[in-house]
């Protein structure tokens, strides 16, 4: 399987199923994903976005036998052979991906999501940034990465436990414009 964001006018030129995700707020713009699995079969989805979301980041990526898509300020499950979603509300805009063999962890501009293979939540951290995170690692006992708090370039590392969410370990600030963090991963 395969997933990734397309142009609206290449969209609109496609004459594939349409998935529409829509919540019930009136949509500013609109996003597409071509989703492409099995053997020549394909989907397009369709994202509406709110006048009020910010879409920093938008990744769409392929774990198990969802298209996760981040964008705007919600993380989208698509199972493409069954039209089944679900979407989680990051409550701000979207910002980076780690995916482990049965977790997906994402972040948003505050806080960090850990989501299981059934696309259920499973913790929310607290807010522990105010503009973006970047996720570096996550191994059998902590997700690890930076966290802005005083943007511009107030870069704080920080640790929190991967099985209760729980911040556990967070570091000074990085004022050395050498140590500060790469731009999240985008593909």
């Amino acid at each position: 399987m395969q997933a990734q964001f397309i142009l609206a006018e290449t969209a609109n030129r496609l004459r594939l199923p349409r998935l529409h995700i829509s919540r019930s707020v009136p949509a500013n713009s609109q996003r597409f994903v071509l989703i492409q699995y099995g053997e020549q079969q394909s989907c397009l989805v369709e994202i509406d976005l709110a006048a009020s979301e910010y879409a920093f980041v938008e990744l769409a990526v392929v774990w198990r036998h969802w298209a996760v898509v981040g964008c705007g300020h919600n993380l989208h499950f698509i199972d493409p052979v069954s039209r089944r979603t679900r979407t989680h509300d990051l409550e701000s805009y979207f910002c980076d991906l780690y995916i482990t063999d049965d977790r997906l962890i994402a972040s948003s501009a505050e806080r960090v999501f850990c989501l299981d293979a059934a696309a259920q939540l499973r913790w929310r951290s607290e807010a522990i940034a105010v503009d973006g995170i970047n996720l570096y690692k996550v191994d059998a006992g902590s997700v690890q990465g930076s966290a802005e708090r005083d943007p511009p370039g107030g870069w704080v590392g920080f640790a929190i436990d991967l099985v209760t969410g729980r911040t556990v370990a967070p570091a000074a600030e990085t004022d050395d414009p050498a140590k500060q963090p790469a731009p999240p991963r985008t593909g």
